[in-house]
């Protein structure tokens, strides 16, 4: 745009409120003079509004934001919340929105509104026009190797012929609401093929392993059962077969893996196929010793073949700038102890947040300020895991889906901690040849928060809330690769040995086949009961967890006071014998007292 034109955008949510709308607005403007605000003088200010229709409706139908926006488009101002009955007039501004037809937690904008907007309909794009996008980025990497120029063409079409079937036919449903495809998924595939160097493709075989793998990391592991896998799988066939005319004997029997960090010691990271398993389990072993010895809480894991292939998904992930990943699965599946180890095999920082009782919306935007600035000021990695069971607030993934979309919470920052931010990046924003207003430092800034910070989410696929808040705040599943947590395997209780090999009771030898059999049961078990009742293993497990606290407490209870066990036992004795002088006098058999208990009994 012309240097005239100051520019900023505001992402909606259906948690958006007016007046957190209102509040990003008037921050951006300067007061010209009593009632009067605007950009800096001789500029205009346009504010870009994206998902325009995701506010929720109010009780009886309305959208607050929106109602402001038409507020300011019928009148050119609003009432000021601090100053009761002061109106502010709003000049030199202008309203540019976008937004998706209604459906799927978007709703149809008032009439009242759009009259102000002129229309302009975007269609899906021709796939001519992605072949000119995706092509002309793949011939740049293709270009590096003579080997690879005849493949060029079939590997852009067999990528546009996936991404079209996968959106024609894996449509969303209640148990797959993340089933929503768009082409940013088909720019992470041609995004992973270029993170490998082009030269070690010495042959097809190799470039379709490469292609096979990228495909699979972003839409197969998002796949919720085996049906659907083995139907991907079967696509991918089907195209290699069509396009390069040859049998890919490798797609569905091979587990495929790539990384940047099998040599700890190099400084240079090279991403390549692992071949060698027994070499990457050592390599796996030597991180999480590393982890362990340096962390004031070292993990536990026994590193089989579908943890190892978590790592590497979740390494691959935070490796890519603008990488966040969104881990699905049931409590206890190792999604936390794997992002923890592949943050560190990235040598990236790893945050946290701590709950407690007096944790609240100051404590976490505090939180959230810490990161940013870490990320986007001081450009530090920054790998930021937060779990479904840490929010105590809706307004948590407001500002997650904030800083996925844009790298930026509205209003987050004080005036001091603002100027911070313009000196730091003042630097870099002239090496770019660009003025240094504050609209460009502060964008320049808001690039290297969402490069730098990398957001995993972890969070529970079963319920209601899970499908509301997919629909309530579309970066989680726009902005996030998935990855698919299924059900351990028997190779994944070798845990209960490890755990078990401390134990004095016996040496590991004999206890071995015992520990197999009777894990191998409990897990059959564990299937069978979520089956036949609906009910998973976890809330089993909560139970035994429940029981076993009031167990412990009852026997502390005991060790503080010995006499409890004597004096129960004297009061139980006395009332069997008041019952046998009861019966003697007449009042009934003892036996007539079957049905009826005492409060110890109870």
């Amino acid at each position: 745009m012309p240097k005239k034109f100051i520019c900023d955008f505001i992402n909606f949510s259906a948690r958006t409120t007016s007046n957190q709308t209102q509040d990003l607005i008037d921050s951006k403007l300067d007061r010209r003079r009593k009632g009067i605000f605007g950009p800096p003088v001789l500029k205009r200010q346009v504010f870009f509004i994206d998902d325009f229709n995701m506010p929720a409706l109010e009780v009886y139908g309305a959208q607050p934001p929106i109602e402001l926006i038409r507020q300011w488009m019928d009148f050119h101002g609003w009432y000021d919340r601090r100053n009761i009955g002061e109106f502010k007039t709003l000049i030199d501004i202008n309203f540019a929105a976008a937004m998706g037809p209604p459906g799927g937690g978007r709703n149809p904008i008032t009439a009242r509104l759009l009259r102000h907007f002129h229309y302009l309909a975007f269609t899906e794009l021709e796939d001519s026009s992605k072949i000119t996008i995706f092509g002309t980025i793949l011939k740049f990497w293709i270009d590096r190797t003579q080997n690879l120029n005849p493949y060029f063409e079939p590997l852009l079409l067999g990528s546009l012929e996936v991404y079209s079937t996968i959106l024609r036919e894996l449509l969303p449903t209640p148990a797959k609401t993340h089933y929503t495809f768009n082409l940013r998924d088909l720019s992470k595939v041609i995004q992973g093929v270029l993170m490998m160097t082009p030269e070690p493709l010495s042959s097809l075989r190799n470039l379709l392993i490469l292609w096979y793998h990228e495909c699979c990391r972003v839409f197969q592991d998002r796949l919720v059962n085996e049906q659907d896998r083995v139907w991907f799988d079967n696509l991918l066939k089907t195209i290699v077969s069509t396009n390069f005319k040859m049998e890919a004997e490798f797609i569905g029997t091979e587990t495929i893996l790539f990384g940047d960090f099998l040599d700890p010691t190099s400084d240079s990271r090279v991403y390549c196929h692992i071949t060698n398993m027994e070499m990457l389990s050592n390599v796996l072993d030597h991180y999480l010793s590393e982890y362990n010895a340096q962390s004031t809480r070292p993990m536990k894991l026994v590193l089989f073949l579908d943890a190892i292939s978590h790592v590497c998904r979740i390494a691959r992930i935070i490796r890519q700038p603008m990488g966040n990943a969104l881990l699905l699965g049931m409590g206890g599946s190792g999604r936390q102890s794997l992002t923890r180890l592949s943050t560190h095999m990235a040598d990236f920082i790893s945050f946290q947040i701590e709950l407690s009782k007096t944790y609240g919306n100051s404590e976490w935007r505090e939180d959230v300020k810490t990161l940013m600035l870490k990320a986007g000021l001081h450009k530090r990695e920054t790998v930021f895991l937060f779990s479904d069971t840490q929010i105590k607030s809706e307004s948590f993934l407001e500002d997650l889906n904030n800083i996925l979309n844009s790298g930026d919470v509205p209003n987050i920052y004080q005036v001091e901690e603002l100027d911070k931010i313009y000196q730091g990046m003042k630097g870099i924003v002239t090496e770019m040849g660009m003025p240094a207003t504050k609209s460009n430092l502060y964008s320049v800034y808001q690039k290297q928060v969402r490069a730098n910070l990398h957001t995993v989410l972890t969070m529970s696929p079963i319920g209601e809330i899970f499908r509301a808040r997919l629909r309530q705040f579309p970066a989680l599943v726009n902005c996030c690769t998935i990855d698919w947590f299924s059900a351990w395997p028997n190779s994944a209780l070798q845990v209960s040995i490890r755990l078990s090999s401390t134990s004095k009771i016996s040496p590991i030898s004999v206890r071995r086949p015992a520990i197999l059999r009777g894990d191998r049961g409990i897990g059959g078990h564990s299937r069978d009961v979520k089956w036949n009742c609906g009910r998973l293993p976890v809330h089993a497990r909560e139970r035994c967890r429940r029981e076993r606290l009031i167990f412990t407490r009852i026997i502390q209870t005991q060790l503080r006071n010995p006499n409890v066990i004597f004096r129960t036992t004297f009061e139980l004795h006395q009332l069997d014998e008041h019952k046998e002088g009861i019966a003697d006098r007449g009042g009934g058999s003892p036996k007539n007292w079957a049905g009826q208990t005492s409060d110890h009994d109870r």
